[in-house]
């Protein structure tokens, strides 16, 4: 669950900064050090878990009312060190693709990454979409995690459930250790993969930004809404198909190294499990989808 909020963190702070490059690209014209603009993305994260900590410290203490517990200090120390760290770790990546920003990019349109390049032939939507999601390969990858974890606790929660009866054994520096699966896991589970469907909503939702001329000169040419649409659906697929693939085989390394075999009685659920992560990335992308068909045709250079 920490996780994944990590990626989904990490993500939007991605998303803003890359939304942002054309303002930071006129800060530094205007002579702002880089050092500034990092104090400015850690001090924006701060603020961000700040706010997150007051809604979940509130979120707690009605919880102890209701429920007539004690004031527990320990609880929201951890709440606020966890948050603490997600917003941290987030902000790292971002603050870091700030040494790549030049100050001519203020005047500059169009795609951010210059390098990239296509490694076979277009021969069709799924191919094109396959072109898109390689060339943007580091940052789907944040997708692909992020999709992978919560496919992975699935996987392996169905096994115990239905190996172990529900019952998790397993040691720790040296200590048994017996965990009941219940419905709890299932819904921290499910909240993980909807972080992973709005992580994966963001990620794309940028790749469609980034190829803004591209989708519409190939509107303005006579490309149909339901294409349009296709295109976008297909980079979600293949990110759910990759994220499916690591997903049962994190899966499987963790039953194999906690319990030293191989579950070939429930491997055809696990196996199941894999249209989950298909499912999710093709969720995902609905509303990039949508974007992409209502993008505007004026203005096109």
């Amino acid at each position: 669950m920490i996780a994944v909020g990590v990626l989904y963190v990490f993500s939007t702070n991605l998303i803003l900064s890359l939304r942002r490059r054309k303002e930071f690209a006129i800060l530094l014209s205007l002579g702002w050090r880089i050092k500034d603009l990092w104090k400015l993305i850690f001090i924006e994260a701060l603020m961000m878990s700040l706010f997150v900590i007051g809604i979940s410290c509130l979120t707690l203490f009605l919880f102890f009312i209701r429920n007539e517990r004690g004031f527990q200090v320990e609880s929201f120390i951890q709440i606020a060190l966890v948050t603490e760290v997600i917003y941290f770790l987030g902000a790292l990546w971002p603050a870091m693709l700030l040494k790549s920003i030049q100050p001519y990019e203020a005047i500059r349109t169009g795609e951010v990454m210059v390098g990239s390049k296509r490694m076979f032939r277009v021969r069709g939507l799924p191919s094109m979409a396959l072109g898109h999601f390689l060339s943007k390969i580091k940052r789907n990858l944040l997708s692909i995690l992020a999709i992978a974890i919560p496919a992975v606790l699935l996987s392996f929660f169905i096994f115990v459930t239905f190996r172990m009866e529900g019952v998790l054994y397993t040691t720790a520096l040296g200590n048994y250790i017996s965990v009941q699966i219940s419905s709890i896991h299932y819904i921290s589970m499910a909240i993980a993969a909807l972080l992973s469907i709005l992580t994966t909503m963001e990620l794309i939702w940028q790749n469609v930004s980034d190829r803004r001329h591209e989708i519409t000169v190939l509107r303005s040419i006579g490309w149909r809404n339901a294409n349009t649409r296709m295109l976008v659906y297909w980079e979600g697929i293949f990110v759910g198909t990759m994220a499916a693939v690591l997903g049962v085989t994190g899966a499987l390394a963790l039953i194999w190294s906690l319990y030293e075999q191989f579950p070939l009685e429930h491997l055809g659920v696990i196996a199941l499990t894999r249209i989950i992560p298909v499912m999710m990335g093709l969720v995902g992308s609905f509303i990039p989808g949508e974007i992409a068909v209502r993008m505007n045709l004026k203005g096109v250079k």
